[in-house]
């Protein structure tokens, strides 16, 4: 498999299944979960001038282990579990808000655990909130962070998390052009540096 291949197939088994079991989960939040109060935002500043939204890089960071982190699995020689290489910007270490997900207990829908103090919450936005409260630690600081927010226009945030709808004429007058720029952008940020053990 060469490396168009492999970007095709992990873009386009993406585009083409259109995010629905994701955008099925994210419609079962409730509107607080899904971080749709205004009043209270979870982002986190990152440098002076742009910050990170954490629903955001949530959503990229979902389709990611759903969709993309199985092909890791199928492509992996003798069973043995291909890690994402380091290089990746989905690797794991390198998601600015990986540390804090890291330390997340889901116990039931209405029970989100705090594993570095103990706490309990009602959801996971109440949760993430408390995060950027009282751990703000957990947010990455090294060099070669990523915010997986920069990368929604290749896994498609709005239609995933239903903030836009594909209408009849989105469908319709789609052009293979129309995807050059999200293709170049997945080619030299993502396709690079994201497939080196698999190929």
């Amino acid at each position: 498999m060469n490396l168009h291949e492999f970007i095709y197939v992990i873009i386009f088994a993406f585009l083409l299944e259109g995010g629905n079991s994701l955008r099925k989960s994210f419609d079962n939040l409730n509107p607080v979960e899904r971080g749709e109060r205004a009043d209270q935002k979870v982002d986190v500043d990152i440098n002076a001038e742009k910050s990170c939204s954490r629903e955001r890089s949530k959503i990229v960071r979902d389709i990611f282990q759903k969709q993309i982190l199985p092909f890791y699995e199928d492509l992996s020689p003798d069973g043995q579990v291909l890690e994402v290489p380091r290089g990746c910007p989905f690797n794991q270490l390198r998601d600015i808000y990986g540390e804090q997900e890291r330390h997340k207990t889901f116990e039931y829908p209405s029970r989100w655990v705090c594993e570095y103090c103990g706490k309990a919450f009602s959801s996971e936005y109440f949760l993430d909130l408390h995060f950027d409260n009282r751990h703000k630690e957990g947010v990455s600081q090294e060099r070669d962070r990523t915010c997986l927010a920069d990368y929604c226009d290749i896994f498609r945030c709005d239609i995933v998390s239903g903030a836009r709808k594909l209408g009849y004429w989105d469908k319709a007058l789609c052009k293979p052009s129309d995807w050059s720029p999200i293709y170049d952008k997945c080619e030299v940020s993502v396709g690079c540096s994201c497939h080196d053990n698999i190929l």
